[in-house]
């Protein structure tokens, strides 16, 4: 563990742990040590914010970076209603009221990805919602980070994919709410990495870490951090000495057959507690 980081603060994104509820996963990410859960609008909305909230303070757990539904401006895979770009910062804006009271450390979004719409027609309607959303979210009090997804994956998720992409699009939002989440799987390959993590530090709000399988099958196909083949050691240690202090947010999506690809050795397969210990011994000071 890097010298400059002292003691990390490790949380597991609930998605991680697809097959459980809520209440399991506040106790097995107890369990295994972590301090903070990244909340996943689907299940927290099944319990209500209050006993969720109830559920964390018992356990000792911080909230880390919150994903509510209906997250992005552009319809996607994992969130394709309601359809109108408009009706969805509408859906979304009481969901975000919701997730807010659990104090999380950002609440990410992303702009889904331009489908039939030109470019200019998707980016416009992004800024549109963004705009509304980053009030509503500057109101509340809350950090929004905005999450470019890796180039691969842009027909499926996204329009923005880099970091001098995601900037240039919160300067045209112009609201001190909104701020980048950095995903590891989605950024480790883009050029100077490490370097816009050095000089772009105070815009991250949010990590997220998972590492990349080889052969990659997918975005929904991701490694235990430290059982791919990225320079993870690396990333993070720059987050690190960068000053990065919030939350090392473990993300693991590998579809077991949910999202119509049954990958063979799914990690979602896996006991919970598997899958958490797994997912966060690369981030704890023996690694």
């Amino acid at each position: 563990m890097s010298k400059a980081s002292g003691v990390r603060k490790i949380s597991v994104s609930e998605i991680t742990t697809i097959g459980s509820t809520f209440e399991e996963d506040v106790e097995t990410y107890a369990r295994a040590g972590c301090q903070g859960i990244g909340v996943w609008g689907y299940k927290m909305e099944q319990v209500g914010w209050q006993r969720a909230k109830e559920l964390m303070d018992r356990n000792r757990l911080k909230t880390a970076n919150c994903i509510p539904e209906t997250n992005s401006i552009l319809p996607y895979v994992l969130s394709p209603e309601p359809a109108d770009p408009r009706a969805r910062v509408e859906a979304f804006l009481p969901n975000m009221e919701r997730m807010a009271k659990l104090d999380p450390e950002s609440i990410i979004v992303i702009t889904g990805p331009q489908g039939g719409r030109s470019r200019e027609e998707a980016i416009d309607l992004c800024l549109e919602g963004f705009e509304r959303i980053g009030q509503v979210a500057g109101d509340l009090g809350v950090t929004i980070a905005l999450e470019p997804i890796h180039k691969s994956a842009e027909d499926a998720l996204s329009l923005i994919w880099d970091m001098p992409g995601t900037l240039e699009l919160i300067r045209q939002i112009d609201k001190p709410s909104f701020k980048v989440l950095f995903d590891s799987w989605h950024l480790w390959d883009t050029p100077d990495i490490l370097d816009h993590i050095r000089r772009d530090i105070d815009m991250i709000a949010g990590v997220h870490i998972g590492d990349w399988r080889d052969p990659t099958r997918g975005w929904l196909d991701r490694a235990f951090p430290g059982e791919g083949v990225m320079p993870l050691r690396e990333i993070v240690d720059t987050l690190d000495e960068a000053g990065f202090r919030g939350f090392y947010d473990v993300e693991i999506f590998s579809d077991d057959g949910r999202f119509g690809t049954a990958h063979e050795g799914s990690l979602w397969q896996l006991e919970p507690d598997e899958i958490v210990r797994r997912s966060i011994r690369f981030l704890t000071p023996e690694a």
